[in-house]
């Protein structure tokens, strides 16, 4: 075997004779490793409770304690049981050689034995030892590396999840702007009418009825704003097209003040997730549509924005497309805005986590994909995800 010489390991030499104590400390020093000699199994047990070596070269027949009860005391010590061991012994006979490798040596030598094989049994079984320690290490480094990502993708989604939420405060305000004019109107008509004596029967139940209608609307804005924001717990059948068009029942009032219409349409597909996951994802990609409609009306007063949201459905996939004439995306950039923290936006307009958390929640809740294309008039993104057959 081919194998890197290291230099400095730590050895500890078990022996009860002088001569091969001797012999092995002159070979393996002149090799540039640091030795320990020991004379017998309790003062070697005592060195190694000092200081953990990192190999031992451990006899058998010795008078206290045989090199098998130091290697068994040794595998059962939590510190050292993970020191390579290799016995170096006159008994040549399969019988000791097999107790060897079953109280927990890693290799035999018998003795008498040669420089050469000395040197190359214990190169080899350091450098497994060095990759084994090195490979825990780096096994380490990456759990605390991917910990800490956890930690970071937890803090991005939070921060996601915030800005979702001030999107749908002011689509909610938006909503209810006008019922509340109504209702306002509707208590005003009901003071006059009273001061001039025409409160009658017929007007209070026209009253009652149409602000009903007007409280009933605001409560179902209620109901689907708690709704996005279920915790996700549980996978769950639902529909795409519904999905979709409670985010545009929430969002609609607004559009129409930036005058934006929004179009919904093609097959109703049944999937399997996180419905407010897959609401999250649409708000994102509807919003980013919005925007830059938005920046081209400043250029264009007349522009009137369409958000068009189509849905397909295949045997093997089914496909959301959301397109807009928004003017499209940078063709120098096209390929970044999937990033974390990428943003055309003002520091102040966007912390650029909206697309990035959009292909996240495709990739790992659904398994698809998301890509971005330019359209004739503006931006295309297209999600498709894969069919899984029972």
């Amino acid at each position: 075997m081919n194998v890197e010489k290291i230099s400095n390991g730590d050895i500890l030499i078990v022996d009860d004779t002088p001569t091969n104590l001797k012999l092995l400390t002159s070979i393996l020093t002149a090799n540039s490793y640091n030795i320990r000699p020991s004379s017998n199994g309790k003062l070697a047990l005592r060195s190694i409770e000092s200081k953990l070596p990192d190999l031992i070269l451990l006899d058998i027949i010795m008078p206290d304690m045989n090199g098998f009860e130091v290697c068994k005391k040794l595998k059962e010590n939590p510190r050292a049981k993970n020191i390579p061991i290799i016995f170096i012994s006159a008994l040549d006979d399969i019988k000791n050689k097999v107790k060897a490798f079953k109280v927990g040596g890693v290799d035999y030598i018998t003795k008498p034995f040669e420089a050469e094989e000395v040197l190359a049994r214990v190169q080899t079984h350091l450098k497994i030892t060095f990759l084994q320690k090195n490979a825990n290490k780096q096994n380490k480094l990456l759990k605390e590396t991917l910990k800490r990502q956890r930690q970071q993708e937890k803090m991005l989604i939070e921060q996601s999840k915030t800005a979702a939420m001030g999107e749908m405060a002011r689509a909610i305000a938006h909503q209810w702007r006008q019922p509340l004019n109504v209702l306002a109107l509707y208590i005003q008509s009901i003071q006059e009418n009273f001061e001039y004596g025409d409160l009658d029967k017929e007007f209070m139940d026209e009253a009652v009825e149409n602000s009903m209608k007007q409280l009933n609307f605001m409560s179902e804005t209620i109901d689907n704003f708690g709704d996005y924001f279920k915790p996700n717990d549980k996978k769950e059948n639902f529909s795409l097209l519904k999905n979709i068009q409670k985010n545009v029942y929430l969002l609609v009032a607004e559009f129409k003040t930036h005058n934006i219409e929004i179009e919904v349409k093609g097959d109703d597909i049944i999937t399997f997730g996180y419905p407010n996951t897959f609401r999250q994802v649409m708000l994102n990609l509807i919003n980013n549509s919005k925007d830059a409609i938005l920046s081209q009306q400043k250029e264009n007063k007349e522009l009137i924005g369409i958000i068009s949201i189509e849905l397909f459905n295949s045997e093997s996939e089914y496909k959301v497309t959301i397109s807009d004439n928004g003017g499209g995306i940078n063709e120098a950039i096209i390929y970044k805005i999937f990033e974390p923290y990428f943003t055309t936006k003002f520091q102040n307009q966007g912390t650029g986590l909206g697309l990035y958390m959009v292909k996240e929640i495709i990739d790992r809740y659904y398994n698809g994909s998301i890509e971005a294309s330019n359209g004739i008039n503006g931006a295309i993104f297209t999600i498709k995800v894969t069919k899984i057959k029972n």
